[in-house]
C-alpha cells in the first residue's frame, strides 16, 4: 500500500517574494497554519507547532530558499504518527502558486525505501477522515491568501 498523501494547491496574485516571507519565518508561518510555532527555520532545526488541538513536534527537513519548505511533524501524544509536511513556492504568471504535500507515515516508508510502516498496516478509518485533513489544508491556504494579498479575500 503507498503511503497516504493530502496535495492541496492555489495561485495567489502575488509575487513569489511576497508568499515565500509568509513560508519562510516562524511567525508568518503561524499566521496561516492557525497557530504558534517556535522554531528556526533551517534544515535539521526541531521545534513546535501549538494550536487549538494541542502540540506538534516538528523536525525542518528542507529549506530551498524562496522555492521549497519541508518538515515533519508528529502530534505530542503520538509521535509514531508522524507526517512531512512539503511547501512549494513557484511563479506563474504574475502570480504564485503554492502547493502543499503531507504524506502520512513517511518514517515508515523512508525507512524501507518502499510502502511499509505504519501506513500500509492502516485503514482510512484508522489515519482518520483525509477528508477533514484536506479541508483544513484548504483553510490554512486560505489564510495565506489573505496574509499576502488581503484584497483578494472578500469577507
Amino acid at each position: 500500500m503507498d503511503p497516504l498523501t493530502i496535495t492541496r494547491s492555489i495561485r495567489i496574485e502575488a509575487g513569489a517574494d511576497a508568499v515565500w516571507a509568509s513560508v519562510a519565518d516562524p511567525d508568518g508561518l503561524a499566521g496561516w497554519l492557525g497557530g504558534s510555532v517556535d522554531v528556526d527555520l533551517s534544515p535539521g532545526s526541531a521545534g513546535s507547532f501549538v494550536d487549538d488541538d494541542g502540540t506538534r513536534r516538528l523536525v525542518v527537513t528542507e529549506v530551498a530558499e524562496g522555492r521549497a519548505l519541508g518538515f515533519v511533524w508528529w502530534d505530542d501524544a503520538r509521535p509514531d504518527d508522524a507526517s512531512a509536511v512539503r511547501i512549494d513556492i513557484a511563479a506563474d504568471g504574475e502570480g504564485t502558486r503554492v502547493t502543499v504535500t503531507e504524506t502520512l507515515d513517511p518514517v515508515g516508508v523512508e525507512a524501507t525505501g518502499r510502502s511499509g510502516g505504519r501506513a500500509s498496516a492502516r485503514s482510512v478509518a484508522e489515519v482518520g477522515d483525509l477528508a477533514a485533513l484536506g479541508g483544513r489544508w484548504d483553510d490554512r491556504l486560505g489564510a495565506l491568501i489573505g496574509r499576502v494579498a488581503p484584497a483578494l479575500v472578500v469577507g
